[in-house]
């Protein structure tokens, strides 16, 4: 069971007596813009416009008296995932305290930068997922190439002019859908080299694990890597808004990773409304289960592995990781060439190892939901193969354990890592 460890990224704010907590960014440098917006969830059972109607009524009343600026304002974005029900405020710390007060508010999250899980440095990776034995064979030998599925690839975008993706094997997202809120500028160009290295593992016509997905290149991230929590909130939103509707099977990779509760919420909400996502662990040597999207509940988030079979030193562990993948020394697609390579490495290398693999399985199986997707990644994987992952079992407390009360379980997370390493043989 993933655990959400909130006390490692974010700060609280007033939690008291009930009233919705104000979560804070404990990283100056990861605040979006100015600092003043903030993602407002609301409660599933909640109407979300009669909320941005109080809060409105309230800034308009702080406002005249002064206390709120011109520019602060309630609402002006609204997403909704399935059940879950976001908008945003820009404001001062008096609007903040008085939303508290309204119950059917769950938190109040400070708009934080989530940024590309990279670490700049053969296809070994496709040579290793497909058998049990980790002597590799050098061949990848797969049933299935992920026809009829889509990839979206929440990234930098993806450069459609490089070989790896000729025969209009890649695309804009918003070509397909218009109204899509791109965070980034109107255009997928990739400046900065992530999202088209991610794309060429899940789909690339000679380095991907799924060559005959549709790859369809979402834009969260800038040419510097990094996006607000906001855009990315957003952008789940309309994919999923677009799964639904298209009626075709779809696979989100997240090649990225910051902190909050707000993206686990949206990100979760995609999973239940039908889109398996896939996330990166993180690259900081750490309990996954304090990154996000890593540790949200319903998402695969995936470990990284060396060409040795053992942990790459990089890689995040814990009970939150579902599966592990190839993610050190990575060959895939160069932007900016028109046929180039470039070794890459991180848990942004081994997400999109396993976002191909499931579009192997929703190819061969168009009926499953994301739980037999996960169901199929922990059923087929290859046990106990990698090396180096901690091992720290959960602690309990011994006096609530033995009145069985509530406070036995879990009382203190472990860091075991499911062992557990991708194997696409049975597709």
């Amino acid at each position: 069971m993933k655990v959400q460890l909130l006390c490692l990224v974010v700060a609280f704010v007033a939690v008291a007596n009930g009233r919705a907590p104000v979560l804070m960014s404990s990283r100056s440098r990861d605040v979006a813009g100015d600092g003043r917006t903030f993602i407002v969830k609301v409660k599933d059972n909640a109407d979300v416009n009669r909320v941005i109607m109080r809060g409105r009524v309230v800034l308009n009343r702080l406002m005249a008296a002064g206390e709120e600026p011109s520019d602060a304002d309630v609402g002006s974005r609204k997403m909704e995932i399935g059940n879950a029900k976001f908008f945003t405020i820009h404001a001062n710390s008096r609007l903040l305290e008085s939303l508290q007060d309204d119950d059917d508010i769950e938190f109040i999250e400070q708009d934080t930068l989530l940024y590309a899980s990279r670490v700049a440095t053969n296809l070994w990776g496709l040579d290793r997922i497909d058998q049990v034995e980790s002597n590799r064979d050098g061949y990848f030998d797969v049933n299935a190439d992920g026809s009829g599925v889509d990839a979206f690839i929440l990234d930098t975008g993806i450069d459609v002019n490089h070989r790896d993706f000729s025969g209009g094997r890649a695309v804009d997202f918003k070509t397909l859908y218009p109204q899509f809120s791109e965070p980034q500028g109107t255009s997928s160009r990739d400046g900065n080299g992530h999202g088209t290295h991610v794309a060429s593992t899940v789909g690339g016509n000679t380095m991907g694990v799924a060559r005959g997905v549709n790859l369809i290149a979402v834009k969260v991230l800038s040419d510097q890597g990094s996006g607000s929590t906001t855009g990315i909130i957003g952008a789940l939103e309309d994919v999923a808004a677009y799964a639904r509707t298209s009626g075709r099977k779809g696979v989100i990779n997240m090649s990225l990773g910051g902190t909050g509760s707000s993206i686990n919420s949206a990100a979760n909400a995609a999973v239940q409304a039908g889109v398996t996502v896939v996330a990166a662990a993180g690259n900081s040597n750490d309990d996954a289960c304090g990154y996000s999207p890593a540790g949200a509940s319903d998402v695969v988030c995936v470990a990284a592995s060396t060409n040795q079979d053992a942990k790459a030193s990089f890689s995040n562990y814990g009970e939150c990781v579902d599966i592990i993948a190839p993610g050190k020394d990575i060959i895939g697609a160069d932007a900016g060439t028109s046929s180039g390579t470039v070794s890459l490495s991180g848990t942004s290398m081994a997400a999109p190892h396993v976002a191909g693999a499931v579009a192997l399985f929703l190819e061969t199986n168009p009926n499953a939901t994301p739980a037999d997707v996960m169901d199929w990644l922990v059923t087929s994987s290859t046990k106990e193969a990698i090396s180096g992952f901690p091992v720290a079992p959960a602690q309990y407390n011994a006096l609530c354990c033995l009145f069985g009360l509530d406070c036995c379980e879990g009382s203190q997370p472990g860091t075991n890592t499911p062992n557990r390493f991708l194997y696409v043989g049975h597709v």
